[in-house]
Formats: C-alpha cells, sequence, structure tokens
C-alpha cells in the first residue's frame, strides 16, 4: 500500500513537473513571438523575420486567438519576401553604381537613395562586405552571416 501511495505521488508530481515546463516553454514562445512583433514595428526586418521563422518551424506555437495573417509562418513568408525584393533592389543599385564609377562603393550608403521605399525597411539591415579578391558580398540579415557575392 506504501509502495502504491508513493508512485501515485510521485506520478502525480512527475504530471504538475510536465505541466509546468510545458507551460514555460508556451511562455517563452509567446515571449519570442512578442520580440518579432516588436522587432517588426521597430524596423528591424531581419530580426523578425528570424524570430517568426523560428516559431515556424519549430511548429509548436499555436495561437488560435490570432488572425491568420498573424500566424509566425505566414508573418516570416511576408517578410521574407519582402527581404528578397530589397535584396532585388540593392543588386540592381549595386550594379548601376559600377557601371557608373567602375567599381562598388565600400558600403551600402550611396546606393541608399536608389532602394525604393517599398524596399527601404529591408535594406537598413543588409550589409556589404568587401572580399579579398575585390569582389563583394552582400549580407541579407536573413541567416545571419550569409552573404551573395558579387564578382569584381
Amino acid at each position: 500500500m506504501i509502495v502504491l501511495a508513493a508512485l501515485a505521488s510521485y506520478a502525480y508530481r512527475s504530471a504538475a513537473h510536465d505541466r509546468d515546463v510545458e507551460a514555460e516553454a508556451k511562455a517563452e514562445e509567446w515571449q519570442s513571438y512578442e520580440r518579432a512583433r516588436t522587432l517588426e514595428t521597430t524596423g528591424s526586418v531581419q530580426g523578425a523575420y528570424r524570430l517568426y521563422d523560428d516559431l515556424c518551424q519549430d511548429g509548436s506555437f499555436v495561437h488560435n486567438n490570432l488572425p491568420r495573417r498573424e500566424q509566425p509562418c505566414i508573418k516570416a513568408t511576408e517578410l521574407a519576401d519582402e527581404i528578397s525584393v530589397s535584396y532585388e533592389a540593392t543588386m540592381a543599385a549595386l550594379e548601376r553604381y559600377r557601371a557608373i564609377h567602375g567599381v562598388y562603393p565600400d558600403d551600402l550608403s550611396p546606393v541608399k537613395d536608389d532602394i525604393p521605399l517599398s524596399a527601404t525597411r529591408a535594406f537598413a539591415g543588409m550589409k556589404l562586405h568587401t572580399i579579398s579578391d575585390g569582389g563583394i558580398g552582400v549580407e541579407t540579415g536573413m541567416y545571419s552571416a550569409e552573404t551573395f557575392r558579387l564578382e569584381k
């Protein structure tokens, strides 16, 4: 009888612990979602994209009270599209700059005014890197330090 009582007590504590761990995980996911929303509204498109994408890939974040358009996978897709449009606009602006000046700029500031207004939020999170052989790389910010290379 004592063994059964001990087992029942252990099972109860274990179930309570599991509920606590699950509640803590859901709270952390909700905090990540709120951080992503804040980053998006303050113009940090790439940071918001990475957080939404992480929540989407994890698959455990489900909030039935959110409209479909606000779900992490939808938000991640929209921001990825915005970053891609900005990347294409940046590449075109860099090529125009090179056609005029014969070289690529040292940073993205000289081409900023050539970026369409619709692409400026994501453009602000991009970085230009000079590669040792004279080529350049553009970091989109979607995947940490992934770069896309242009030859000199």
